[in-house]
């Protein structure tokens, strides 16, 4: 939320400090975008804004109408933090030098078209039905992309973003996307992970 953001600003800002580098990840999402945008607009930071594809990439730039330099293109679920030897280094060294990371990232479920279809041929025997509305709402069913489910996202995504952060020294740390259904999804894990995730978002 703005709140959240503007909480963030008051945190992360003092009278002469230089402006400071800041990772908004899935910044190309509904949350993330308007995060990447207040804190792109803001002299006191400099923003970049890391998504998983040139589509989101696209995506950001109509959204915010910022510059390509300023979005860095990398899937940080699949770099291997395990295997420093032989890469040490795994991540674009566009992230480098940045002293903050916004988590943006969150499953979004969307709305199977077959349901709401389902709902609409519906629709003339309940107006003709009593107490009964035209649409049922709940007859309406989400669902969610290959590869994109909580469990994925909302943990696996979550866990190494949060890896890349400590790996790059990263010093402060925010999950804006930190919902009920995420917290839900880090217990079923029952990992000690969710002790890391603490210590991170509360720097």
């Amino acid at each position: 939320s703005q709140v959240q953001v503007e909480a963030f600003q008051m945190q992360m800002n003092m009278p002469g400090m230089v402006s400071k580098k800041v990772i908004v990840t899935g910044a190309a999402g509904r949350t993330g975008s308007i995060v990447f945008s207040l804190l792109n607009k803001d002299p006191r930071f400099d923003a970049v804004g890391l998504v998983r594809s040139e589509d989101s990439a696209k995506k950001l730039i109509a959204k915010t109408k910022c510059n390509l330099e300023e979005i860095v293109v990398s899937d940080v679920t699949q770099m291997e933090f395990e295997k420093e030897a032989e890469n040490p280094h795994p991540w674009p060294y566009a992230l480098d030098g940045a002293e903050a990371m916004v988590i943006c990232t969150s499953a979004v479920p969307q709305i199977s078209k077959v349901s709401i279809i389902k709902a609409m041929l519906k629709i003339p025997i309940n107006i003709l039905t009593p107490k009964k509305k035209s649409i049922n709402f709940r007859d309406l069913r989400f669902k969610y992309k290959p590869g994109q489910y909580p469990e994925m996202v909302d943990y696996v995504g979550q866990k190494k973003q949060i890896d890349l952060a400590k790996k790059m020294g990263v010093k402060h740390g925010k999950c804006v996307c930190l919902s009920k259904n995420i917290i839900n999804v880090w217990k079923n894990m029952q990992s000690s992970y969710q002790d890391e995730l603490v210590r991170f978002l509360c720097t």
